[in-house]
């Protein structure tokens, strides 16, 4: 729950329902800044209310962090779909100090870091983010990406 300093009109964001394991919240969604124009809006002096620029400019922002969270959803999404099509392909891809490897992709995994890619049961588990190369059956580069 946000709270206002009706003074100095700083504010802190108090986290009163927390999972017994969860971590404290280090940043703010789109709930919290709700919450906290709500706030600013209920505390503000009457006298003074809050300039349009300054309201404008809020809800702008707001308005952005929206679209920036339905992006990487559908981002996540796109990625899953495209995991998919790696099945039965060789990748050649980055494996920690072992340098570049290659293999047979033989399973994907969906993890909260990410999707996971099986190379040749089992033998490797990558990220997505680690292959640089895909074949076809064929034997021809059929995609290249980053890394």
């Amino acid at each position: 729950m946000p709270y206002v300093n009706p003074t100095t009109g700083s504010y802190r964001v108090m986290n009163s329902v927390r999972k017994k394991d969860e971590p404290p919240k280090t940043t703010l969604g789109k709930d919290d800044f709700l919450k906290l124009l709500m706030v600013q809006l209920t505390n503000q002096d009457p006298l003074k209310p809050m300039e349009d620029k300054e309201f404008i400019a809020q809800m702008a922002q707001f308005s952005t962090l929206e679209q920036i969270t339905n992006m990487a959803k559908e981002m996540s999404t796109l990625n899953k779909i495209n995991s998919y099509s790696l099945l039965g392909k060789k990748v050649k891809f980055h494996y920690y100090d072992e340098g570049d490897q290659e293999g047979t992709v033989t399973g994907v995994k969906f993890t909260e870091a990410g999707v996971k890619l099986e190379i040749d049961d089992g033998k490797y588990e990558i990220s997505m983010d680690d292959v640089f190369e895909v074949d076809n059956t064929t034997g021809s580069v059929d995609q290249t990406m980053g890394g």
